[in-house]
């Protein structure tokens, strides 16, 4: 219980930081496309708009846009004891028919041995679009 609540506590911050347009969410990091997707038993929030996924493995989150609407999906990601900052994204500008997209480039950005939440979203700009969002993710970083 301490735990959802805490990721949506999260959540209302990173909006609060995102949607009021303080930080540009753009510094984050750039989605590669590839083929495939990512790996069975990857953590995953596959129910909205905008998909994500975390492989603890090479610390890579998976990236899909899900609605072919000119909008960007983005997932944006926090560890415990880590306040959330735009700069703790990964962006898809691929669009719909890219498929899945990663971001690879994380292994020196999220620390082992802690809690991740991460909550795929659309964007518009540096915006989350309202009802563009899929749940949130809570789960090891090793």
């Amino acid at each position: 219980m301490f735990r959802r609540i805490a990721a949506v506590v999260g959540g209302v911050t990173l909006f609060a930081v995102i949607g009021a347009g303080t930080a540009s969410a753009e510094s984050g990091h750039k989605a590669k496309n590839v083929s495939g997707g990512p790996p069975p038993g990857a953590a995953c929030s596959t129910d909205g708009w905008a998909q994500g996924c975390f492989v603890a493995d090479g610390d890579r989150i998976w990236v899909k846009d899900a609605r072919e609407d000119g909008h960007h999906a983005a997932v944006f990601f926090w560890w415990s004891g880590q306040a959330s900052k735009p700069e703790l994204s990964c962006h898809d500008h691929h669009g719909k028919a890219a498929g899945w997209t990663v971001c690879d480039d994380l292994a020196g950005v999220i620390p082992e041995h802690k809690t991740l939440t991460f909550w795929p979203v659309t964007m518009e700009g540096d915006r989350i679009i309202s009802g563009g969002a899929s749940p949130q993710v809570i789960t090891p970083t090793s």
